[in-house]
């Protein structure tokens, strides 16, 4: 019997050539998988926070103390610190039960609850709830705001006067008060009681327990204070700034007084040191690469008082 050749050259063609797409497919399949696994570890570790003094390695995962200049890598015996501190090789332990170097820990992913607001609609409030910012910005005031779209001027808070009434961004929003929904009798039981003796005598406190008022406005601050006994000047608190140590009132309690940093200088995330605004970002991951290197940008070591008028400073 004859034995048609090229029909079993083409049976064995046509099984290669199915051999070859399966060895294709699972090969695209197997890359796939390898990238998501990339794209997941890479998600996971954007996740991981350094201790304040700490900077990343390359990878993200390893943290050293930021004098180190870079963590890990080729010369790190070389660095300020030395090995011990600056090579990764031998680091086992993680950033939440040792200090620097570690292992960067996860940051925490709680959601911060925001306080009550009378932004406008279409903005967004800051930390206190008492100024406001474009919702482009993401975030209102704060450490970075500089950074944000829109920049300062949109999206930082620091020397925000001008109230929202006038209709610009960012501003000052009128307090949020609960008003009583009673006859003006029940007033006394709505009175604010909850920081006896905080402000001087014969004043009463905000909303906030933070600034007073004198006691003739009836209430401190919030919607309508123009319209009180004493007018704006007496009964608002939009823009006061003025310490009730001094004598002044309306004032600003000494004991929620926070200090700023100089002019021409930005606070670093902790909100207690300031660097120059040319460094772009105050301490932190990276802080040697910005304009003035270390010695502008980085807080790790910094021990100076701003009032001695060097930066960086310690507030």
């Amino acid at each position: 019997r004859s034995i048609n050749h090229n029909k079993i050259h083409k049976s064995f063609s046509l099984q290669k050539t199915r051999n070859s797409s399966t060895m294709k497919t699972f090969a695209t399949f197997n890359s796939s998988a390898l990238l998501l696994l990339a794209v997941f570890t890479s998600i996971h570790r954007s996740l991981a926070v350094c201790p304040d003094t700490g900077i990343f390695d390359s990878s993200n995962y390893f943290c050293c103390p930021e004098s180190c200049g870079s963590c890990g890598g080729t010369g790190c015996h070389l660095r300020p610190g030395g090995a011990s501190s600056c090579c990764t090789s031998s680091i086992t332990q993680t950033c939440d039960v040792a200090n620097l170097p570690c292992i960067a820990t996860d940051a925490p992913t709680q959601t911060p609850t925001s306080p009550p607001s009378n932004c406008p609609t279409g903005s967004i409030a800051d930390a206190t709830g008492l100024k406001c910012c474009a919702s482009t910005c993401i975030t209102c005031g704060g450490s970075g705001c500089n950074t944000r779209p829109g920049g300062q001027y949109a999206c930082c808070t620091s020397s925000v006067t001008v109230s929202c009434s006038t209709g610009t961004l960012p501003c000052v929003a009128p307090a949020v008060t609960n008003a009583p929904t009673n006859a003006p009798t029940d007033a006394p039981t709505d009175a604010p009681t909850d920081a006896p003796g905080l402000c001087p005598t014969g004043s009463i406190i905000d909303p906030y327990n933070e600034k007073c008022c004198d006691e003739d406005c009836g209430v401190c601050g919030g919607y309508n204070c123009h319209a009180r006994p004493g007018g704006a000047a007496a009964c608002c608190t939009g823009s006061v700034t003025a310490l009730c140590s001094t004598g002044a009132m309306p004032c600003l309690l000494d004991s929620v007084y926070k200090p700023t940093c100089p002019t021409a200088s930005i606070a670093d995330a902790t909100g207690t040191k300031c660097c120059a605004t040319s460094c772009g970002t105050c301490g932190g991951y990276g802080c040697h690469l910005r304009p003035g290197g270390a010695a502008a940008c980085c807080t790790g070591s910094v021990t100076a008082s701003c009032s001695s008028n060097v930066l960086p400073c310690t507030l």
